[in-house]
């Protein structure tokens, strides 16, 4: 009969990433608290003012011209003179003696 050897196995098990999940977690709870989650919550409000103002605007534009001078957007101008009763000068105009080149 063949003889048998007896094998010896030794495992050491050093954990070097249970301190660095512990430092990690820590640093993602500080995100949320303090001076950051001040920004954060400053960042939201002002994103949702936004929000409304550009929704708003919306809304009007699509209303059309009469929406527009009944919000606080600046209806467009419009001429007190048509553009077709302007008074042009007359082509054969007298110069009073100067000089006129082209």
């Amino acid at each position: 009969m063949a003889e048998f050897e007896e094998l010896v196995l030794s495992v050491r098990v050093e954990d070097d990433a249970t301190a660095k999940l512990d430092q990690l977690k820590r640093t993602v709870s500080d995100l949320g608290s303090g001076s950051q989650a001040a920004g954060f919550e400053r960042l939201k409000r002002q994103t949702s003012e936004i929000d409304e103002a550009i929704k708003a605007l919306t809304e009007t534009l699509t209303k059309g011209p009469a929406a527009w001078a009944a919000s606080d957007m600046l209806a467009p101008t419009r001429n007190a003179t048509p553009p077709g009763a302007r008074r042009r000068p007359r082509p054969d105009a007298e110069n009073f003696g100067g000089e006129v080149s082209f």
